[in-house]
């Protein structure tokens, strides 16, 4: 009999799944946690709890996932349980599906508490894409429906690791053990980075789209930057042989690395301008568009009639076209892989929201505040809801409503 790799036989594998008040880890909470844990063939044991997040549950998410705050009022906080939490991780291998928003989660609940947590992470749904490339959706469903794994509830934390672990088990199945194990070695090995940065970094960038922060000492921003694969992309900043000296000296300079995910890269590309805008990272090029146009008309170094036409020609050339709706629209990007849905709504050539499901956008109402006018982010929607490519998001138009206050540039 063939002996199984060290990897399989010898380690023990924390399947573990979180329910949360959202998905934003810095402002929302942890509401419920559950670990299976597995050893070389054999569950060897589980764990798990409900906690209050100290703050509301919405509606939409007790609807998700069932948890209520009624149900959570009594429960113990992060705080009382973060003692036996890290007790029962020690050592193991930490899986999740979609593994950098639980793994995420769960140092940035240590990290409120003022202390540091670290794992070897796997994440199953890149040990699905490792094994399963002709597939490709790897969401949970996806799977439970692929490969006729059991049906279990859904949305909470033991429910989806019994679905995880059922999938792991059934890749054992398909696949022979070496196979495996080399699928999982390779995921659990850390990517180089810069010395100054830690190595887990990699565990929790997510291969999918949307836009990533570079800071560095005393919190400064030096980049940001988007992508349809946060993870690659931050990777290739880090590829030395490649590396410009601009890109060498951020490199010395990174500290950490923050992201924003999206479902699609319409939504990616327009948060990218505005905090590049907003937020005036240091590495960031800036525009150069109206630097040095100037041919000196106003001191008499043009003469007139060249210096009017040369402004009628510019002014034809930025010619805003009309709204072709009575009211806003939302364009609805929806990302199978992750499960994630963003919807952007748009009124007169400005984004002026993201919201994440259809019960917020029928809830949803602009505020009062101004919105700023962007000539890029223009651009990218004129080309977004007009052009003639075929379009990778619904288009649902919404009821008329007072127009905002616009500042032009």
């Amino acid at each position: 009999m063939t002996k199984k790799p060290a990897l399989l036989s010898n380690e023990t594998f924390a399947f573990l799944d979180i329910e949360t008040t959202g998905g934003n880890p810095q402002r929302d909470r942890i509401t419920e946690i559950g670990i299976r844990f597995w050893r070389a063939g054999d569950v060897v044991g589980e764990w798990q709890t409900l906690l209050n997040p100290e703050t509301r549950i919405s509606g939409f998410i007790e609807r998700l996932t069932g948890i209520s705050n009624e149900l959570v009022a009594d429960a113990p906080l992060f705080s009382e349980i973060a003692d036996e939490l890290e007790e029962q991780l020690a050592g193991t291998i930490f899986v999740a599906h979609n593994a950098r928003f639980d793994y995420g989660f769960i140092k940035s609940e240590f990290r409120k508490l003022g202390r540091a947590f670290s794992a070897r992470v796997l994440c199953t749904v890149r040990l699905s894409r490792a094994l399963y490339p002709e597939h490709s959706r790897h969401n949970m469903d996806a799977l439970i429906n692929r490969h006729n794994l059991p049906q279990v509830e859904r949305h909470r934390a033991m429910g989806d690791v019994s679905a995880m672990l059922a999938f792991f088990e059934h890749t054992l199945v398909e696949h022979d053990t070496d196979t495996v194990n080399q699928a999982i070695q390779r995921l659990l090995q850390r990517q180089s980075t810069p010395s100054n940065v830690p190595p887990e970094i990699f565990a929790e960038l997510p291969q999918g789209p949307g836009v990533y922060r570079f800071y560095g000492d005393n919190d400064a921003l030096l980049y940001v930057g988007k992508s349809t694969n946060i993870a690659q992309r931050v990777a290739s900043h880090f590829a030395g042989d490649h590396q410009s000296p601009r890109g060498l000296r951020m490199s010395e300079s990174l500290r950490r690395v923050e992201f924003t995910e999206t479902a699609g890269e319409l939504g990616a590309l327009l948060l990218e301008l505005k905090q590049i805008k907003s937020l005036n990272p240091l590495y960031n090029r800036r525009s150069q568009r109206s630097l040095d146009r100037c041919k000196g008309a106003c001191e008499g170094a043009e003469d007139s009639t060249r210096y009017n036409l040369r402004m009628q020609i510019a002014f034809h050339n930025l010619r805003l076209k009309t709204w072709p709706w009575p009211g806003p629209v939302a364009l609805v990007e929806e990302n199978r892989d992750t499960d994630r849905t963003d919807i952007l709504v748009v009124y007169n050539w400005v984004h002026i929201a993201t919201l994440h499901s259809e019960e917020e956008l029928n809830d949803f109402e602009p505020g009062s505040d101004p919105v700023t006018f962007d000539l890029d982010s223009y651009k990218l929607l004129v080309k977004a809801l007009l052009g003639r490519d075929k379009k990778p998001y619904r288009i649902i138009e919404l009821p008329p409503l007072t127009q905002p206050a616009v500042l032009m540039p």
